[in-house]
C-alpha cells in the first residue's frame, strides 16, 4: 500500500512510465528491409526510429559493412601460421565484405549515442590486430623460451579478440550493424523500436509486409 499522495504502482502509471522511455534501447532485435527501397530512399520517419519516442531531428548517413562468418571463426586459427595467416584472412576480409550505404533519420541523442557505440567497436577491432603484433614485438625481443613466448602471444590475441567482442555486445541496440545482406534484403540490427516505427510511418521498407 502507498501513502497518500506518494508514488502508485498502479497499471495506468506503469504505462506512462514505460512510454516515456526509449523503446527496445537493450533489446536489439533483427529488422528484415527491402535493400533497394531503403538504398534509394533511405529510412525517413517523423519519430527516431532507434528510441521509438523522440522526433526524428536530422537526416543521417550510415555506412555498415558485414564480414563473412567463416572467416571471422578463422582469424584466431590463423596466427598459428603468422604473419601470413591473419594476412591471408584479413585481404579476404576486405574483399568479401559487403557494404550497405544509406540515410537515415534519428533524434539528437541516438546519433550521438550510435556515434560512439560505432567508435568504440571500431577501436576495440584495432585492438584485435594491434595487441598480438605488438606482444610479438615485445615478447619476441625478450629472452625466453620458445615454449614461453607463444602462449603470452597468444594471450594477447586472445585478450584483443574478447574485447572486441565484448564492445560489439555491449553496443548492440545503440550502434547499428548488418545482421543479413543479399540483393534483395538487409537485416538491420538495432533497438526493438525500429520495426514498431516503420510499420507505423514507412511500412513499404519492410520485407514482411505485402507492397501494395
Amino acid at each position: 500500500m502507498s501513502e497518500p499522495g506518494g508514488p502508485t504502482s498502479t497499471p495506468a502509471a506503469i504505462g506512462r512510465v514505460a512510454a516515456a522511455t526509449p523503446a527496445g534501447r537493450d533489446r536489439p532485435t533483427v529488422v528484415l528491409l527491402r535493400r533497394g527501397l531503403v538504398e534509394k530512399q533511405g529510412i525517413r520517419t517523423r519519430t527516431c526510429p532507434q528510441c521509438g519516442s523522440s522526433p526524428s531531428s536530422g537526416v543521417f548517413i550510415r555506412q555498415l559493412t558485414r564480414v563473412p562468418l567463416w572467416l571471422r571463426v578463422l582469424f584466431i586459427p590463423s596466427f598459428v601460421f603468422f604473419p601470413w595467416g591473419p594476412g591471408v584472412v584479413l585481404l579476404l576480409g576486405a574483399l568479401l565484405r559487403k557494404r550497405l550505404r544509406f540515410t537515415t533519420t534519428l533524434c539528437e541523442e541516438c546519433a550521438r549515442a550510435d556515434q560512439r557505440a560505432r567508435l568504440w567497436r571500431r577501436l576495440a577491432g584495432v585492438g584485435v590486430v594491434l595487441l598480438p603484433l605488438a606482444a610479438v614485438f615485445i615478447v619476441g625481443s625478450m629472452p625466453l623460451e620458445l615454449t614461453v613466448k607463444v602462449p603470452l602471444i597468444m594471450t594477447s590475441l586472445v585478450a584483443g579478440v574478447a574485447h572486441a567482442w565484448a564492445a560489439h555486445r555491449g553496443t548492440r541496440g545503440r550502434a547499428l550493424s548488418l545482421a543479413r545482406v543479399d540483393k534483395v534484403h538487409i537485416g538491420l540490427l538495432g533497438s526493438s523500436a525500429w520495426h514498431e516505427v516503420l510499420s507505423r510511418e514507412r511500412p513499404e521498407l519492410l520485407a514482411d509486409r505485402a507492397v501494395e
